[in-house]
């Protein structure tokens, strides 16, 4: 059975490059195998943002943001487009730490093909369910706002008095 060469890469958005404590977006997550005679590649993402989210994307800049599936079409096209196994690095290259999209190769030695057998029918199956595994990661970053409480608000409060029938 032929080991295949894995990478994994994680493609966010920054929202503000200014400030280190700004939420980042994930957007999906690029996967490459390469054995000695097929390749394959997989791509999981978000295919919409929240309100949240967008407000603190500048839509000016990536109006691709409010429909990211396009951009993220492109992104995987320019992945397969490279030198087999170099996916995820050419848009690294690409997309690296002076852009608000960023992509970055998260585990270039990735086990995420290890134990299947590129031979088998059912390969393709297999590699998509291991690639779903990634949706969990892809939660939301930007949670509702949190309204701050400065006291001026309205109180209820509910109190139940009971005498004792001894006193």
């Amino acid at each position: 059975m032929q080991e295949a060469k894995t990478a994994v890469s994680r493609i966010e958005f920054r929202t503000n490059l200014m400030r280190a404590n700004a939420p980042v977006i994930r957007l999906g997550f690029l996967v490459e195998c390469c054995w000695e005679d097929a390749r394959w590649l997989g791509l999981v993402y978000r295919p919409a943002l929240t309100p949240n989210e967008l407000r603190e994307s500048n839509l000016l800049t990536w109006p691709e943001l409010q429909a990211p599936e396009a951009l993220l079409r492109t992104l995987f096209d320019t992945a397969w487009d490279s030198a087999e196994g170099e996916g995820g690095a050419a848009l690294a290259a690409k997309y690296g730490a002076l852009s608000a999209l960023h992509v970055v190769v998260e585990d270039a030695q990735s086990q995420f093909a290890s134990g299947l057998d590129i031979d088998s029918d059912a390969i393709d199956e297999q590699l998509y369910a291991r690639l779903r595994q990634f949706e969990a990661r892809l939660e939301p970053s930007c949670a509702a706002e949190v309204i701050a409480f400065n006291g001026a608000g309205g109180r209820m409060i509910k109190v139940d008095h009971r005498t004792s029938a001894a006193a």
